[in-house]
């Protein structure tokens, strides 16, 4: 071979080696959410994944990280009731790490730890804002525990009554609902009613156990209720919706609520008797359970029976969440400034924090963890494929450092 043909084959080979180069991608994965979650054994959990793509600087080829978290992963059914997914864009807002730094991951395997802090399986600790009607920020944000979380016990301040009144009633017919004191104490409330005609009912309240009435209050000599032909009630004395009682020598008082006039929402008149009463008071509680709806709220659940909106978790978004900077698995802190060459992105921006299902944050799927956003296969036959393109590209390079040693020896 002539010194110009070994130039030109040189040339050839010095071309096919950028252009295969070029195409060299490696597909090696971080899959994210691997770990155990309570009450089951090993558990895979795949949120994101990484890749290297070629980037060509000064005629050389380098690796650069992509994330691939812009897209959600299918939520899957979970046991376990504070386990969340988020279906759409956003991410949780954690502490992580030794000494605790903000970070944002999609691992959203949420759970109670022994000292009642909301933790995923990564022990990355959930921020929440307090349930106070405010917009979020970042400022606002605090990690959630439930330790020491009670609710304290309430006295009754209202009591609604429903059901019906017999028209052929046998006189006096009683009704006993409980009341709480401001000890949160249980007090029975004994309620007799008299007909005095086919379409009129006199309501009263009966001292018992500890409960009476002052005098003077117009529910120990009787409140008049008067009911149309339909059996809706029509009329009620007036002043009879503030009841005054003493529970055990405390003066309480208490809203009653006997239904709209002219609708059958309430009291109303009918063939049976039967009366309901429903007071708002309780006693004292522990925290027993907490779970958040599609919106991001958190209704904690007290031993009482008592269930209350207790905060509200809000999802950060980035202008470019593949530009996220992975600091650990499934963990992502901002990239704001991603390298001195612009074609390399403008970073992750920073965040800003909206509730689910407000501005562009998806929405928060309870009971559920979210899989995999990649097909695991294709992975592994991309693999390969690069793998022997890699292969040939070093043959290639290989090849045309054996004719560059020969055309200098020719030269």
């Amino acid at each position: 071979m002539s010194a110009t043909d070994m130039f030109r084959t040189l040339s050839m080979a010095r071309q096919g080696m950028q252009m295969y180069g070029g195409r060299f991608q490696d597909h090696s994965e971080n899959f994210a959410n691997l770990g155990a979650v309570a009450g089951k054994e090993r558990e895979t959990f795949l949120s994101s994944y990484q890749s290297l793509s070629p980037y060509r600087e000064g005629g050389m080829i380098e690796g650069k990280t992509l994330h691939r978290v812009s897209t959600p992963g299918t939520p899957v059914a979970s046991e376990v009731k504070t386990h969340l997914t988020i279906g759409g864009d956003g991410f949780f807002t954690v502490l992580a790490g030794s000494d605790p730094s903000i970070a944002f991951t999609r691992i959203g395997t949420f759970d109670l730890d022994s000292q009642h802090k909301m933790v995923n399986h990564l022990g990355h600790q959930l921020m929440v804002s307090p349930y106070d009607g405010n917009a979020p920020s970042g400022s606002s944000l605090i990690p959630l525990s439930l330790k020491g979380v009670s609710s304290p016990a309430q006295a009754t301040t209202n009591i609604n009554l429903k059901g019906s009144l017999s028209i052929d009633g046998k006189n006096p017919q009683k009704t006993i609902i409980s009341v709480h004191d401001s000890y949160g104490k249980t007090h029975p409330l004994t309620m007799e009613w008299t007909q005095i005609n086919p379409n009129r009912y006199v309501f009263k309240v009966i001292p018992s156990d500890g409960v009476s009435v002052p005098s003077g209050n117009l529910f120990g000599s009787g409140v008049t209720l008067e009911f149309a032909q339909d059996g809706s009630l029509t009329n009620i004395s007036p002043g009879s919706n503030s009841l005054t009682l003493e529970l055990n020598g405390q003066i309480q008082s208490v809203q009653m609520n006997f239904g709209t006039l002219g609708q059958k929402d309430g009291l109303s008149l009918s063939s049976s008797f039967r009366v309901e009463g429903q007071g708002d008071g309780c006693k004292a509680g522990d925290f027993e359970s907490i779970c958040f709806d599609d919106q991001g709220v958190g209704l904690v659940t007290y031993t009482n029976g008592i269930q209350k909106p207790y905060c509200r978790l809000p999802l950060a978004v980035f202008p470019n969440s593949n530009e996220l900077k992975a600091v650990n698995t499934g963990l992502y802190m901002p990239h704001i400034q991603n390298g001195s060459n612009g074609d390399r992105g403008f970073g992750s921006g920073t965040a800003t924090y909206q509730f689910p299902q407000q501005g562009s944050a998806g929405k928060i799927v309870s009971c559920s963890y979210e899989a995999s956003n990649i097909n695991a296969t294709k992975v592994y036959i991309n693999m390969i494929e690069d793998e022997r393109r890699y292969a040939n590209s070093l043959s290639v390079m290989k090849t045309a450092q054996q004719m560059t040693d020969q055309l200098n020896q020719l030269i």
